[in-house]
């Protein structure tokens, strides 16, 4: 009954490790930069050898990237993964969008 309520809270994606080479890896989540709008995670491996990034773009529809926890463990193995985590724009100040001054009007 928990699970369907409302909630504005990001669940933690829970990624501790990783199969890399036959072996699990341990998995960091880390801030990687953050504006009013956006915080971009990246999943940090302790391994030595280089692989490939990949920015993995949630979907701004109101949900939170943690949906996307299936494709990042899945993309881990191999590749070096930062994910944009969306923040909720009621939550965004409204000094950190477009002044009046600067905006266009639509004709």
């Amino acid at each position: 009954m928990a699970r369907a309520t409302l909630s504005h809270r990001r669940p933690p994606f829970e990624i501790d490790t990783v199969p890399v080479a036959n072996r699990d890896v341990p998995v960091r989540e880390e801030v990687a930069a953050k504006t009013p709008f956006c915080t971009l995670l990246h999943f940090r491996k302790e391994i030595d050898t280089p692989q490939p990034r990949v920015l993995l773009v949630a979907p701004m529809s109101g949900h939170f990237a943690t949906l996307l926890r299936d494709t990042v463990r899945t993309m881990l193995a191999d590749h070096d993964v930062y994910v944009t985590d969306w923040h909720n724009a009621r939550d965004i100040a409204p000094r950190h969008g477009r002044s009046a001054s600067t905006s266009s009007s639509i004709t």
